[in-house]
């Protein structure tokens, strides 16, 4: 198993002492669909094939987070409850992965011809790594 905190799309955080971390590996840009990984080092677990998308029902409301399902009968790989404050944070986390996944793909394209002032470029999280 590897930790993917290396991965400028991670971000953590801590339920009942136990961390737990999240990131975004692929995104079917076809479908709007992002597809995250769950990362409890702590106890040697990844669980992957979360899913996030905008709402076909209620688009206003943001992504909608859900479990994996395998495919033939949609049955959950895992399952909490819905209102259990874990799920509520495993939601929050994969959000965030999603937002940060989506800030690397930032182009900047107006780049003047002068001199750049280096305060000027959104740090994406990466600076500590190089």
């Amino acid at each position: 198993m590897t930790d993917d905190s290396s991965n400028p799309a991670y971000v953590y955080g801590t339920i009942s002492g136990i961390s737990i971390g999240a990131s975004v590996y692929t995104y079917k840009e076809d479908k709007g669909i992002y597809f995250a990984k769950i990362h409890l080092p702590q106890l040697g677990l990844y669980i992957n094939s979360f899913t996030a998308r905008k709402s076909p029902k209620f688009p206003e409301r943001g992504l909608w987070v859900q479990q994996p399902k395998s495919v033939p009968g949609f049955k959950p790989y895992v399952e909490t409850s819905n209102s259990n404050p874990s799920w509520l944070e495993i939601q929050a986390l994969v959000i965030a992965a999603v937002e940060k996944y989506r800030q690397r793909d930032v182009v900047i394209d107006d780049i003047p011809d002068g001199a750049v002032n280096l305060d000027d470029i959104p740090d994406f999280g990466q600076a500590d790594s190089i």
